[in-house]
């Protein structure tokens, strides 16, 4: 019985690696037929020959800092400076009323050796007054991606 449980397994990892052999539905002589506890003893067997999963790792890559200097009159410059990791891609938006700004110095930079990074804008004449978010997102050279967001009060 023992020979037969060994050709039974052999024919499971053989029928798991792509053989032909089957393992047969109901036993010749008459016993019980194979239980899933057969097929399941020879899984580690399979899994032991898989290759390794590797996986980079980042620190750090979500930690930002924002300030905004606030609050502003229409037509003063407003500075944004983050923090992020160096030489982070980042883009800043700033939104008022729903509608982005679209004012001059308000596009894509990069950070610097250190993870420093800054814009300087001005609020446009007609920007509703109120408070509104300035929204920084930086994405690192590994794909990760952080965010920050602080807010603006035009007076």
């Amino acid at each position: 019985m023992r020979s037969r449980a060994l050709a039974m397994a052999a024919a499971v990892v053989a029928g798991a690696c792509g053989g032909e052999t089957a393992v047969p539905s109901a036993p010749v002589d008459g016993s019980s037929p194979p239980t899933a506890a057969v097929a399941s003893a020879s899984a580690p067997a399979i899994a032991a020959t898989a290759a390794p999963i590797l996986m980079n790792t980042v620190t750090a890559a979500d930690e930002m800092t924002l300030a905004v200097t606030s609050p502003r009159s229409r037509g003063e410059t407003a500075i944004a400076k983050a923090k992020t990791v160096p030489s982070a891609d980042c883009t800043i938006t700033v939104t008022y009323s729903s509608n982005p700004s679209a004012a001059d110095g308000l596009g894509p930079k990069a950070a610097d050796g250190a993870g420093d990074v800054a814009w300087w804008w001005t609020i446009e004449p007609t920007a509703p007054l109120g408070s509104w978010p300035v929204e920084v997102t930086c994405g690192s050279v590994s794909g990760l991606r952080a965010v920050a967001r602080a807010v603006i009060t035009v007076r």
